[in-house]
């Protein structure tokens, strides 16, 4: 099978599991799409980078290894524009379907690292942003003062600063904590 038909794909940034899409998102059914079968080191660069292909022009596209499938839309240039995850049952008869198939090489061009944190969630980085632009906005210092102290037991004159840093640097360890408390 060189081809598949009408799926439905995610390509919101970051790159999401089908089972963390949400119904406020924009999905995109695809016609008809070519299918590559490349190799799993192939298909890593694939997912987590923006590449520009010579031979894939101003359309999207179904990579696949023995285990994994991944949609990609091009633009006009070649350059991946679009990523998304397929569907479980679609995913499964895709790769059943193709078992087969011989790899195929395609030619590429790395052009951007993605930006992604592969251990969070989608729901854990909204959480995140939340906290983050909550606490810039809070002008009220003895809220500020209280949020720190439940989460540290010690008094801070100036715990702005703080609070955001340790967001950053620990949010497994705090970030629940401040989200409950805002």
């Amino acid at each position: 099978m060189k081809y598949t038909y009408d799926i439905v794909v995610n390509y919101n940034y970051p790159l999401k599991d089908f089972y963390e899409w949400n119904q406020s998102d924009k999905y995109t059914t695809i016609k008809k799409a070519r299918i590559y079968k490349i190799t799993k080191k192939d298909l890593e660069i694939l997912k987590y980078n923006k590449i520009k292909s010579e031979k894939i022009i101003n359309k999207s596209c179904i990579f696949i290894d023995n285990d994994d499938t991944l949609a990609v839309r091009f633009n006009q240039n070649g350059i991946s524009i679009g990523k998304s995850r397929i569907p479980f049952n679609i995913e499964n008869e895709i790769l059943y379907s193709t078992k087969n198939n011989k790899i195929e090489s395609i030619k590429y061009e790395v052009i951007k690292k993605d930006e992604i944190n592969h251990f969070e969630s989608i729901n854990e980085i909204k959480r995140k942003k939340f906290v983050i632009s909550k606490l810039k906005n809070i002008n009220n210092k003895y809220k500020l003062k209280y949020i720190y102290y439940e989460c540290f037991n010690k008094k801070e004159q100036n715990p702005k600063n703080i609070l955001l840093k340790i967001i950053k640097d620990n949010w497994d360890e705090y970030g629940l904590k401040i989200y409950n408390l805002l």
